[in-house]
């Protein structure tokens, strides 16, 4: 899949609004019914004196209480953080464990 590229003129309104005001107007655009949902209450701001963030996510997801299913657990950690060059903005990364 292609790298979705958006400029930077973009990027900076967006980052004048906060998460819920964005989950808002894509509520609008009908791609789930409004009661699925998208977010729960495990997604929360850490750092809310921060201000809003915007950039190219790059998501993984970890299980710290099992064991590794075989080989390294962090083999693909490198890859991943080698990957952030190849964003076209600034990376974030997402973590789930």
């Amino acid at each position: 899949m292609p790298i979705m590229t958006i400029d930077q003129r973009t990027l900076d309104k967006l980052r004048q609004f906060d998460s819920p005001t964005i989950c808002n107007v894509i509520e609008l655009f009908d791609v789930v019914p409004r009661n699925a949902g998208y977010m729960n209450g495990d997604i929360q701001c850490n750092f809310p004196d921060l201000p809003p963030m915007v950039g190219f996510a790059s998501t993984a997801s970890f299980r710290s209480a099992a064991p590794p299913a075989g080989g390294d657990a962090y083999g693909s950690f490198e890859e991943q953080v080698a990957g952030f060059s190849e964003l076209p903005g600034p990376a974030i990364i997402v973590f789930q464990d």
